[in-house]
């Protein structure tokens, strides 16, 4: 397993039943996690820079809307709460 924010979205489905049979461990599931946990970093570090004082105005106004977007996409830790709202339909 790993940590369910930044799992492969076959391999979460899986883990919560929606699917059936075992899904073989491939090359593509640990891109897909590693395009999550890069996707992650990218977000996290743009709402620290917008949330800034000294970033411009225009930035700073967005920080709400990434910081938003970064909770909907990785503030939840249960798998249930990821897959519905989060991967699913980010990944359909």
């Amino acid at each position: 397993m790993g940590t369910a924010q930044f799992m492969a979205r076959r391999i979460l489905l899986q883990d919560l039943q929606m699917t059936t049979g075992n899904i073989v461990h491939e090359v593509s599931h640990d891109v897909e996690s590693f395009i999550w946990v890069l996707s992650y970093c990218v977000m996290r570090n743009l709402y620290l820079r917008a949330s800034q004082r000294s970033a411009p105005k225009e930035v700073r106004d967005q920080s709400h809307a990434i910081r938003y977007l970064l909770r909907q996409t990785f503030g939840q830790t249960i798998t249930k709460a990821i897959a519905p709202k989060g991967k699913v339909g980010l990944m359909a």
